[in-house]
């Protein structure tokens, strides 16, 4: 049975339906292409996520597991797996900067995140009741993560720090 070993909190300036998780070394400034229902968009180090509403605050949760984590109690978005060069993660608001601090992944290489999001309204009225001027609680995301590999070229940790 797996463990939750890190949970961090942000709350997040949503602009233009979505918001970034990325490796703190990802360099590319392209947004991940999206998934073909649209609710992800998925790169090489980083996800996308794709809010139902324009702007507004969201809470995001980032859990880190020590494995493959239980059923999720949470409606699941979808799922993708990363890159993390790193093994830490930065929320990029995209136009507010970043959310918060860095979160500790662990190690660097492959993860599994799972995205969960609960919606504060029913899916079909959630614009207009954000039109209505709510701006805050409509949705809480949590991203599951968990390492499912070392970096993929058989780099050693050690090894990124040798010229």
């Amino acid at each position: 049975m797996s463990k939750v070993l890190v949970t961090a909190e942000r709350d997040v300036e949503i602009s233009h339906h979505q918001f970034v998780v990325q490796d703190f070394e990802w360099d590319e400034h392209a947004n991940p292409p999206l998934t073909t229902d649209g609710s992800l968009g998925v790169g090489e180090s980083s996800v996308r996520m794709m809010s139902l509403v324009h702007t507004h605050t969201a809470e995001v949760a980032v859990e880190v597991w020590d494995g493959e984590p239980d059923p999720a109690k949470v409606p699941v978005v979808g799922e993708a797996t990363i890159l993390s060069r790193s093994g830490v993660l930065l929320i990029d608001q995209l136009f507010d900067g970043f959310a918060g601090g860095p979160v500790a992944l662990g190690m660097p290489g492959l993860y599994r995140v799972q995205v969960c999001r609960e919606l504060a309204y029913p899916a079909e009225g959630i614009q207009d009741v954000a039109q209505g001027g709510v701006y805050e609680g409509l949705e809480r995301y949590v991203l599951r993560f968990w390492q499912t590999g070392p970096l993929p070229d058989g780099q050693d940790f050690e090894d990124r720090f040798v010229s």
